[in-house]
């Protein structure tokens, strides 16, 4: 699943290694940095893609940068696929929407060469549209307990968290057809009433994916506080006992889709496909080990043996979605312009 909430990706050095091809470049001859979009490459919603990083010089020459182990490149929309490809994680709300910013970053020791720019969409190739479905929250792990003050006897520790549930993929209509040369896409959920829009050149697939969220990690159990020593008089403090693990978290159903193909766009409907797969369950938490019993001194009974915590319990695979509906007909696609 695509993240489903605005998030800030940051592309280092780590993901952009390679052979080291990028010319040195000294900061202080650099005017400004900007974006080049290669023109044989598909730059739409949901299609892999590459592109360059140049810095241009005072004295108006570019420099390739792509490659340099100190750029960074930060958006809200881009998201790093692999080595140099990326993919749009937006989701339009205007067909007019041609453009996502993006801020470019160069830095040595000493200075920083920063610039504002926008990554162009030419909206070759074909649409993958993500549902909001989130993936339910992994639970923190409990820390180790400790003794009390006046009680010799370690503390038990605390049940794990439980992970959080995924969310189902969501009930949804769409509207598909076509205008002069571009396939265009209406999406709007049924319980918000929120639309998004994506249009295509030449789209050889539209791929939606409903499947629900994946369930979060339960939390490790605490452990238990270790028993005091025994001391003069006082005898050795018992082991406290380990914690429960987190139950995991249940994956999210499968969504539904009602698509309304107009007439003029019947050919692109083999084109469809609507994943709408229940989404895994979470890891359960693992118990918590028990604490130590505190040593004896001679004379004294040691201290007893905590018990270890259980694991938490399993949560339960998503349930897929109902089969998509996808019905042919006439309708005014103007009013959605």
């Amino acid at each position: 699943m695509l993240f489903k909430y605005s998030f800030l990706t940051v592309i280092t050095a780590l993901l952009l290694l390679g052979c080291a091809d990028y010319a040195k470049v000294e900061l202080a001859n650099v005017d400004y940095l900007r974006v080049q979009e290669p023109s044989n490459e598909k730059i739409n919603h949901g299609s892999s893609f590459s592109f360059k990083v140049l810095a241009v010089m005072k004295k108006g020459n570019d420099e390739n940068i792509t490659r340099h182990p100190n750029l960074k490149i930060e958006s809200e929309f881009i998201t790093p696929n692999d080595e140099m490809a990326f993919s749009i994680n937006a989701r339009p709300n205007s067909f007019k929407a041609t453009n996502y910013p993006v801020t470019l970053s160069l830095s040595d020791e000493s200075n920083t060469a920063k610039s504002d720019d926008q990554l162009q969409l030419n909206y070759n190739g074909g649409l993958s549209i993500q549902s909001e479905s989130l993936t339910g929250i992994n639970a923190e792990p409990q820390r180790k307990s400790g003794v009390t003050l006046f009680n010799p006897n370690g503390v038990d520790g605390k049940p794990g968290i439980d992970g959080g549930n995924g969310q189902d993929g969501g009930n949804y209509t769409g509207y598909l057809w076509l205008t002069e040369d571009e396939l265009r896409f209406r999406m709007e959920n049924d319980s918000t009433g929120v639309v998004w829009k994506y249009k295509s050149l030449n789209c050889d697939t539209l791929l939606i994916d409903l499947s629900g969220g994946d369930g979060g990690n339960g939390g490790t159990g605490g452990e238990g506080g270790d028993g005091k020593n025994g001391k003069g008089t006082k005898l050795p403090g018992n082991a406290g006992n380990g914690a429960n693990g987190g139950k995991a978290g249940s994956g999210g159903s499968g969504g539904s889709i009602l698509i309304f193909v107009h007439q003029n766009a019947e050919s692109y409907t083999p084109k469809i496909n609507v994943l709408q797969f229940g989404g895994q369950p979470g890891i359960n938490g693992r118990g918590g080990l028990a604490g130590n019993p505190g040593k004896a001194i001679k004379g004294q009974r040691k201290g007893l043996l905590g018990e270890h915590g259980r694991n938490g319990l399993q949560g339960n695979q998503g349930k897929p979605g109902p089969k998509p509906v996808i019905s042919i007909i006439n309708f005014d696609f103007q009013k959605f312009d």
